[in-house]
């Protein structure tokens, strides 16, 4: 009887074990796959304290190698915009919501033609502070850690494009 409970056990396992790993894919398999791409792309030169912050962030998740000649030119344009929510009771509350939106386009350096868009928003609460100046601050803090965001999920939906176009291109092959 036991026996029989330790086989039927031992099947579910193999069963459901075998079935997951077929569909596993592993971070460093894209990581692999995608991280010499990103060595070729040239980002935008920023104009403002924002857009510094994403290029910055943008740079920490690749790894800059000199020796490539950039293929791919990331252009992108951040949006920023501020507003005060009201309380549960109605009145005008210290709550300032943060939202920002970047509309990205990475482009081939040879022609510009345009291989890969989107559009991206993220939202931030800040506030709950009685002074005007710190809650600017907070408003200032929201703002570049929303910028953080935004950089860090413009390189994962880049990360996915780029993964799709090597297993299209093994196809391919």
């Amino acid at each position: 009887m036991i026996n029989k409970y330790l086989k039927i056990l031992f099947i579910v396992f193999f069963v459901t074990s075998s079935f997951s790993s077929c569909s596993n894919i592993s971070f460093k398999n894209i990581d692999n796959k995608t991280s010499e791409n990103f060595n070729l792309i040239k980002l935008k030169k920023p104009t403002n304290r924002i857009e510094q912050i994403f290029n910055q962030s943008f740079k920490t998740k690749i790894i800059t190698n000199k020796e490539f000649k950039p293929v791919y030119f990331l252009d992108y344009e951040i949006i920023s915009s501020s507003s005060n929510t009201l309380s549960v009771k109605g009145r005008n509350s210290l709550f300032n919501n943060n939202e920002m939106k970047i509309n990205y386009y990475l482009k081939n350096m040879s022609d510009y033609d345009i291989i890969s868009k989107g559009i991206i928003k993220a939202n931030a609460l800040s506030g709950t502070i009685s002074s005007y100046y710190t809650q600017e601050k907070s408003s200032q803090f929201a703002t570049e850690r929303l910028s953080k965001l935004l950089a860090q999920k413009v390189f994962q939906k880049l990360q996915i494009f780029f993964y799709e176009k090597s297993l299209n291109e093994n196809k391919i092959k």
